[in-house]
């Protein structure tokens, strides 16, 4: 599942939600400057359109706070050690100081790079040799993403905020605020 996505249809979604209230302002205004309904009138549609977007606002905020909570746990897997994986070929050569060749090793880093033990063994094995690094580059800490995550998901709060061709809304914007979440925004 792509959070980044799931992120991005909640804010859709909140533009779609608060469409009828924007409408009901802009008939309310043109109304009040034609003089066909009071100005009392005016502030009551003015006032129920912005509890209308107001609760939204709360809604789309609670939707995407949620969403940080299920990537958090999402990505709690990815650190993890898998004592299943201690019967796996790959790495019983790194139990066993299996003489490899840098090559061999790379190749070894590059098939496990989604499993997080074996990888572990390799960056011990590896740190003797001074090839930690073609191991370490594969993993990934479940917390660091989840930061990473949370603070994209802060950046879209001006997105919910900003009026119709507000810069925030703008697809620069939106790959800022993504950031340095898209490589992980898959789990």
């Amino acid at each position: 599942m792509n959070y980044v996505n799931k992120a991005r249809a909640i804010v859709d979604k909140y533009f779609t939600d608060i469409l009828p209230a924007e409408e009901l302002k802009n008939t309310a205004k043109d109304q009040k400057k034609k003089n066909i309904i009071t100005p009392e009138y005016y502030a009551e549609c003015i006032q129920a359109a912005d509890d209308a977007v107001a609760k939204h606002r709360s809604a789309a905020d609670a939707a995407l706070q949620a969403l940080v909570g299920e990537y958090a746990q999402a990505v709690a897997h990815i650190s993890s050690a898998d004592g299943n994986q201690l019967d796996s070929a790959d790495y019983k050569l790194l139990a066993a100081d299996f003489p490899l060749t840098l090559e061999e090793f790379k190749a070894l880093c590059d098939r496990n790079q989604n499993n997080p033990t074996v990888l572990r063994k390799a960056a011990e094995v590896g740190a003797r040799r001074g090839w930690a690094p073609y191991a370490t580059r594969y993993i990934k800490n479940g917390d660091d993403l989840a930061a990473k995550f949370a603070a994209f998901v802060r950046r879209v709060g001006p997105v919910l905020d900003s009026a119709p061709g507000s810069t925030y809304r703008s697809a620069q914007y939106w790959a800022f605020c993504v950031g340095d979440a898209a490589p992980f925004a898959d789990v």
